[in-house]
C-alpha cells in the first residue's frame, strides 16, 4: 500500500518542476483563491512539519507575482474559509484579502451554499434499507436525499468523534443530506451535502449507520486495508463571493491516488460524459 502522504508530496515537487503551481488552482480573483487540495496534506499548519494547502498557496502567489515582475517580498495574507481534514481532498476556498475573510467568516453558514461530497462505503444492503424506512426525504433538483441526524462529541484522546442518536451533555447536533449515488458489486457511492460541519462528522455519522467508508482505519474495523486512506472527496463548493455579487460554484473529481478503481465510476456518474473530469 502506498504512502499517500509521500505520493502526494512527489506530485507537488513535479509539478514544481514543470513550472507549475503547487496544487492546482481552480479560480483566482483578487479577494479569493480557490485550490484543489491533495488528500494527506493539511489545510493549513498546525506546528508538525506535513506539508499544508495554505503554504502552498503563499508559494503560489509569491511565485506569480515574481513571473508578474512584481515581487512579493513581505507577508502575504492568505487565510482558510473552512477546512478539510488531513485524509480528505478536494476544493478548498482561501481569502486573499482580510475583506474577504472577514465576510466570509461574518455570513457563516450564509455565504457557503452548500458543500458537497462524494464517499464510498461498505456495501451493507440491510442498513441501507433501515435507513430508508426510518430517515425523512428531502428532493433537491429531482433527486432524493436522505436526512442523517445524530449528535457528535470529539474524542481528543483518540482523535476520534464519537456520534449518537440522541442529546446529551457536551454533543453537538449534527445533520447530513445522503443520496445513493452508485451501487456497485462491491461498495456504496454517496453523494452528501454537508449541513453542518464537526469533526469528522462524515466518516463519523456513515459508521453508526452501519456504512462506514473504505479505507477508514479509524472508524471501520472490518477495513481490508486496500485503500491507504477513507475514500471522501470533497467535489462541490458553492458559495456567495464575499465582494461580487455573484454566486459562484467550484468542482473537483476524486483521483485514482487515493479512489482506486472507484476514480472513474465516480467521474462517469457525476459528470457523464465530460472527458474533463479528471
Amino acid at each position: 500500500m502506498p504512502d499517500l502522504a509521500k505520493v502526494t508530496e512527489k506530485i507537488i515537487n513535479e509539478r514544481r518542476s514543470n513550472n507549475l503551481s503547487p496544487l492546482p488552482v481552480i479560480y483566482e480573483d483578487n479577494h479569493l483563491l480557490v485550490v484543489e487540495k491533495y488528500p494527506f496534506i493539511l489545510s493549513q499548519p498546525d506546528g508538525s512539519k506535513k506539508t499544508d494547502a495554505l503554504t502552498l498557496g503563499k508559494e503560489y502567489i509569491r511565485l506569480e507575482s515574481i513571473k508578474a515582475n512584481r515581487p512579493k517580498n513581505g507577508g502575504i495574507y492568505l487565510t482558510p474559509c473552512h477546512r478539510l481534514d488531513y485524509t480528505v481532498g478536494g476544493v478548498l476556498l482561501l481569502a486573499k484579502t482580510d475583506k474577504a475573510a472577514g465576510r466570509m467568516q461574518k455570513n457563516g453558514n450564509g455565504a457557503f451554499i452548500s458543500k458537497k461530497y462524494v464517499a464510498v462505503s461498505e456495501r451493507n444492503t440491510q442498513a441501507w434499507e433501515l435507513l430508508q424506512n426510518k430517515l425523512a426525504e428531502v428532493k433537491i433538483d429531482e433527486d432524493i436525499y436522505y436526512v442523517l441526524t445524530g449528535y457528535a462529541a470529539k474524542d481528543s484522546k483518540q482523535m476520534k468523534a464519537v456520534v449518537r442518536l440522541n442529546e446529551a451533555q457536551g454533543y453537538k447536533p449534527v445533520s447530513l443530506l445522503l443520496r445513493l449515488l452508485v451501487d456497485t458489486p462491491t461498495a456504496y457511492i454517496w453523494q452528501i451535502i454537508l449541513q453542518t460541519g464537526r469533526f469528522h462528522q462524515i466518516r463519523a455519522q456513515l459508521a453508526l449507520a452501519n456504512l462506514p467508508l473504505l479505507g477508514d482505519y479509524k472508524y471501520n474495523q472490518r477495513d481490508k486495508g486496500e485503500f491507504s486512506g477513507p475514500l471522501l472527496w470533497s467535489y462541490q463548493l458553492e458559495i456567495k463571493h464575499p465582494v461580487k455579487p455573484e454566486t459562484m460554484c467550484f468542482n473537483s473529481y476524486p483521483k485514482e491516488l487515493n479512489f482506486g478503481k472507484y476514480a472513474q465510476i465516480v467521474c462517469n456518474a457525476l459528470c457523464p460524459g465530460n472527458r474533463s473530469c479528471k
